[in-house]
């Protein structure tokens, strides 16, 4: 027979282990409820801000765009990437009834994205590039809340 002392420690320690766990551990073992048409809302957003990113990144560029794709190839092919993976996300919540099921994909993105904001951060893009990158960077935000996933440490 336990005695009661130890049954309670054992309670207490159980107890706090659950409640520091962290929000993604506990998202995975737990699945939410998630609105699909918010989900796509959100990732409506993040292509926006995207979309604004690039024409900003076209704006700087001027008549010398074309020199200017060639001189960042590297930055633009991950762009162009992240612009691919956020539809195929966006296609995938549409097809699903329930836009947890693309959990691992957004999980997938949110890596991508911080690493193209290192990317981004360390280029000699413009200030206005940047601040329209800060914008990106909020949208993910928003997306890995809206799958419980911890935000990126930028």
């Amino acid at each position: 027979m336990y005695q009661p002392r130890t049954l309670l420690a054992c309670a207490i320690a159980l107890a706090a282990l659950a409640a520091f766990s962290s929000p993604a551990a506990r998202a995975d073992d737990h699945h939410f409820h998630m609105d699909k048409w918010h989900t796509l809302r959100v990732i409506r957003q993040v292509e926006e801000a995207n979309d604004q990113m690039m024409d900003s990144i076209d704006d700087w560029g001027g008549p010398r765009a074309d020199q200017v794709r060639h001189d960042h190839a590297d930055l633009f092919q991950h762009l162009d990437q992240f612009g691919d993976d956020l539809s195929a996300l966006k296609a995938q919540v549409k097809q699903q009834d329930d836009p947890w099921q693309t959990r691992d994909q957004v999980q997938s993105l949110m890596g991508e994205a911080a690493d193209l904001g290192h990317f981004i951060m360390r280029s000699d893009l413009p200030r206005p590039v940047r601040q329209q990158w800060r914008n990106v960077r909020n949208g993910m935000d928003a997306l890995a809340a809206e799958y419980h996933l911890p935000p990126i440490s930028w």
